[in-house]
């Protein structure tokens, strides 16, 4: 059967505007980046045709050598690798990648993609993931809002042994540190807590540096007798 020139021309130009169509099936972000330790989140969105598809993440330069770190199967459920989760969402038409626990080796090239026949190929979309030095933002924030209350150390550990008791103090305690020691001074009748404050209930007198290393503090610590 002869077919018409026009007949050649249309087949040509779906064929162009088909693969034209195959471009937008798939977008993502070109770059993203996390911290090293931390983790970094991914969301390709795809056309609504390829909500039962499978969908993955691979890694690779090479787009048909790339090889597959996690893939749904179709359904929403999520599925999980080595550090890496992948689940897809069928009502917006997105799934979600996530890394975590980031190594230096992790920063490479990657695909978003979704599993199609071998006839007409996988559809997907490069995505650059670069990781840097320094803390998640998870531990950045905790440290704004530490400085913020004037914490500098969010806990301090004192061995046993440092804690003595000088009898000839009575009821001082003295904790050696490696800089300065504090010289912890309880009274021997504890005050009511109605009782007022005294500029005496609560100060630092400095004692005479030892060798020019160490230095004792005697604290009073009346006012916060229970």
């Amino acid at each position: 059967v002869h077919c018409p020139r026009w007949a050649s021309a249309v087949r040509k130009a779906m064929k162009a505007i088909l693969s034209f169509a195959g471009c937008w099936a798939l977008t993502g972000p070109v770059e993203v980046s996390g911290p090293l330790g931390g983790s970094v989140s991914v969301q390709c969105q795809y056309n609504e045709r390829y909500q039962n598809y499978k969908k993955y993440w691979c890694i690779g330069e090479k787009r048909l050598f790339c090889s597959i770190v996690v893939q749904t199967d179709s359904s929403e459920a999520e599925a999980a690798g080595d550090r890496v989760s992948i689940q897809d969402n069928h009502k917006q038409r997105t799934f979600t990648v996530t890394m975590e626990s980031l190594t230096q080796s992790d920063q490479d090239v990657y695909w978003c993609g979704i599993k199609r026949s071998i006839f007409y190929g996988d559809n997907m979309f490069a995505v650059n993931v670069s990781v840097f030095p320094g803390k998640s933002l998870k531990s950045s924030v905790s440290s704004m809002d530490a400085a913020k209350l004037g914490v500098h150390n969010s806990s301090v550990s004192l061995p046993t042994s440092a804690a003595t008791i000088d009898p000839r103090r009575g009821s001082q305690v003295l904790l050696t540190l490696p800089s300065p020691s504090i010289l912890l001074e309880f009274p021997q009748k504890p005050l009511p807590l109605s009782s007022p404050r005294t500029p005496s209930d609560s100060r630092l007198v400095p004692r005479v540096p030892l060798f020019g290393i160490e230095q004792s503090y005697a604290i009073s610590l009346g006012a916060i007798s229970r």
